[in-house]
């Protein structure tokens, strides 16, 4: 997928409609439901061994 600008995806699409600015607030999207699943699985995916 080739837009206008030479950008491709949903990064491109958001540089060229909003700006570079727009990247930090993309990532921390992207890595906000990734740390609620990490926190999740870390209290009841994996319990600890006791011996």
């Amino acid at each position: 997928m080739t837009t206008t600008s030479g950008y491709s995806g949903a990064g491109g699409l958001l540089r060229d409609r909003i700006g570079a600015a727009s990247q930090p607030w993309s990532a921390l999207v992207l890595v906000a439901p990734v740390l609620v699943v990490v926190v999740a699985t870390r209290f009841s995916g994996f319990p600890v061994a006791r011996r």
